[in-house]
């Protein structure tokens, strides 16, 4: 079944996608290097992001109602706290002296959400490991795309 998932999502083929689209995907990425900016972000002592910022990213990003909490803590706050986990993954920040910097691929793809959004980046970014944990992110967009509802 996922082997047929995969071929009906024709993932061989480019995707067309157009800047407003890749905007709204990548919304939460762009604001998250928006924000960490040129100077990046002093991290709290345990390596979080400041509580300010954390308050700020769920109301910016819209995930206020619908979280537990007040939304201070990045380590109480998961949809933060993802966010910055998937990015530094991902490559675009990384840590940094107790900061959260920009990469030279953020400062390079920050203004661009067509080339945030790129599987080729993302694919260069981390390479695949034997047991595949690379592609896993995949499948729920490669299902999506093909009309696959559970």
């Amino acid at each position: 079944m996922l082997l047929e998932l995969v071929d009906r999502a024709r993932l061989d083929v480019p995707a067309s996608i157009t800047t407003e689209q890749a905007a709204t995907a990548v919304r939460p990425y762009a604001w998250l290097l928006d924000r960490v900016g040129a100077d990046g972000v002093k991290l709290t002592t345990a390596g979080y992001l400041p509580p300010a910022m954390v308050v700020e990213a769920m109301t910016t990003l819209g995930d206020r109602v619908s979280w537990i909490g007040k939304g201070k803590r990045e380590d109480l706050t998961l949809p933060v706290l993802n966010l910055r986990e998937s990015a530094q993954y991902l490559k675009p920040v990384r840590k940094s002296k107790g900061h959260l910097v920009l990469s030279p691929a953020g400062r390079r793809l920050g203004a661009d959400p067509v080339a945030l959004s790129s599987p080729e980046r993302r694919c260069r970014s981390r390479p695949c490991d034997r047991s595949g944990h690379h592609h896993r992110g995949w499948i729920p967009p490669a299902a999506v795309s093909i009309g696959f509802t559970p």
